[in-house]
């Protein structure tokens, strides 16, 4: 393989490996292959590996102490971005939210984002939009994205590359009965319709593509109310109540149905009870 195929493989952004280790023993088998007439290659390759995904120990003494490194000094800028890097992380802590991934860190795709959107930072509500990349191993702030104002205790939900944020607690007297939507791909808000009731501690799930927001507190009152949001029409709909008005319950989706455990009732008393909804039937079974 000439080195500008290999070279573009490594860099690609759509390189799906386990983690950046694997690149590097590439890299080195490579050149093993033939050692005198690719060695010099080394400067260009290892600028092409992602080497902060590195484990730091790794890197310090397998990447950097390597023969092929130290004996080209072309390779010592590499070598001092990274180190100054992995020692950066390894001193960060959770108030350093402006912390900028480098290029030497970012995974190429596919791959798996979690996101942490507001809630409580250190006692007040935020509108701070946090990522944890699976492969990289690590937090940082999603920087340059419109805010939808501060909020906590909403529901959220993931439909294709779309996260809805659903209701919550703004810092007044009541529950919001707004829905926006987070495209992750473009990075951009945007409001959807309303629901019919206002709800914070609410429960959320995702059934055949549709969005159920059910019970939850309005600010006044404990709700046995259930509405199913339908992504194509941008509408809410009624559905079956809940047998019981409560809020703060697990929920998860199994053979077609929506499984609603635990959580607290109106007398702040916690709950051991199963609430199941078949959509089918269109009305709620409970066991």
């Amino acid at each position: 393989m000439p080195v500008e195929e290999l070279q573009s493989i490594i860099e690609s952004e759509e390189l799906n490996v386990k983690n950046e280790k694997v690149v590097w023993e590439c890299v080195l088998r490579w050149i093993n292959h033939d050692v005198d007439n690719r060695k010099g290659h080394i400067v260009g390759l290892l600028k092409g590996v992602r080497l902060g995904l590195l484990d730091a120990k790794f890197f310090k003494e397998e990447v950097s102490k390597h023969p092929y490194v130290t004996e080209n000094e072309a390779c010592k800028p590499v070598i001092l971005e990274t180190s100054a890097f992995l020692r950066d992380v390894q001193m960060m802590t959770k108030e350093d939210k402006d912390f900028v991934i480098a290029r030497i860190a970012r995974s190429g795709i596919p791959r798996d984002i979690l996101f942490a959107i507001g809630g409580c930072r250190y006692g007040t509500l935020t509108d701070v939009i946090e990522t944890y990349d699976i492969r990289a191993n690590r937090w940082s702030v999603l920087e340059q994205v419109d805010s939808i104002g501060p909020r906590a205790y909403h529901g959220s939900a993931v439909v294709g590359f779309e996260i809805y944020v659903i209701g919550g607690y703004d810092g007044g007297s009541e529950g919001l009965n707004t829905c926006h939507c987070f495209n992750a791909a473009t990075k951009t808000w945007r409001e959807v319709a309303p629901m019919h009731e206002r709800r914070f501690t609410l429960i959320v799930a995702v059934l055949r593509g549709e969005v159920y927001a059910m019970g939850g507190f309005s600010g006044n009152l404990l709700l046995n109310k259930a509405e199913r949001y339908e992504c194509k029409t941008n509408q809410w709909s009624l559905i079956a109540p809940m047998k019981t008005a409560h809020c703060n319950a697990s929920v998860a989706v199994l053979s077609d149905k929506i499984y609603v455990a635990g959580g607290c009732d109106i007398y702040n008393t916690h709950l051991k009870t199963v609430e199941v909804y078949d959509p089918d039937t269109s009305f709620a079974t409970f066991s």
